[in-house]
């Protein structure tokens, strides 16, 4: 996998290399109406939800499998509907087929949490023309278990027409993981660890 060393720039958000970037300033960058349903993967502490409702979005639901993440994200009020759940490639979410018009995922594709077999799932209840937005560290491949098949899943499913690029993969040096496990431990719940990345933003067929 080549490194991130060249600017990427396109027609709707254009970030700086040296830049700290969110999952939530590249949903906003797309101006959005303020009435999309949203649903946060891997939703943690809810870092990105707050950052949503600080521009007015709030329909906006969250999921995660961690209880001590969900617990404070349920206390904070952020979420209209809650899902105490794992996302996994073998296990259908209680959740309708084409629910969302929007799904985003900080820091959920790490070893021991989603392996990139969930996409169909998550694409599943997205509806169509619906955006999923996600972050994902420099190295993916090396990752144990099934990221060596990322590319050629997402590639699959995009060669089977299920999704697409809205915007061309962001190559990034400072992509914010708001809610991983290491940044709220350490108390950066709201500014996050950042690291070298890509920012995915697909759309759904």
């Amino acid at each position: 996998m080549a490194r991130c060393h060249t600017i990427l720039t396109h027609v709707i958000v254009a970030w700086k290399m040296d830049q700290r970037v969110t999952i939530g300033e590249t949903f906003l960058a797309l101006k959005l109406d303020k009435s999309v349903r949203i649903l946060d993967v891997a939703c943690g502490a809810g870092a990105v939800a707050q950052e949503l409702v600080q521009r007015g979005y709030t329909n906006i639901d969250g999921l995660d499998s961690m209880k001590g993440y969900f617990e404070e994200a349920q206390s904070q009020k952020l979420y209209n509907i809650t899902y105490h759940n794992a996302v996994t490639p073998d296990k259908k979410l209680p959740i309708q087929d084409q629910s969302y018009d929007v799904l985003l995922c900080c820091a959920g594709f790490f070893d021991g949490l989603m392996s990139p077999r969930v996409f169909p799932e998550l694409i599943r209840i997205t509806k169509k023309g619906g955006v999923l937005i996600w972050n994902i560290v420099e190295g993916y491949e090396d990752i144990p278990g099934d990221f060596k098949y990322y590319d050629q899943i997402i590639d699959e499913l995009r060669g089977s027409k299920h999704w697409d690029y809205l915007i061309p993969r962001q190559c990034m040096k400072r992509i914010v993981f708001s809610d991983s496990g290491a940044a709220f431990l350490g108390g950066y719940a709201g500014a996050g660890l950042d690291a070298r990345g890509y920012i995915y933003t697909m759309t759904r067929l």
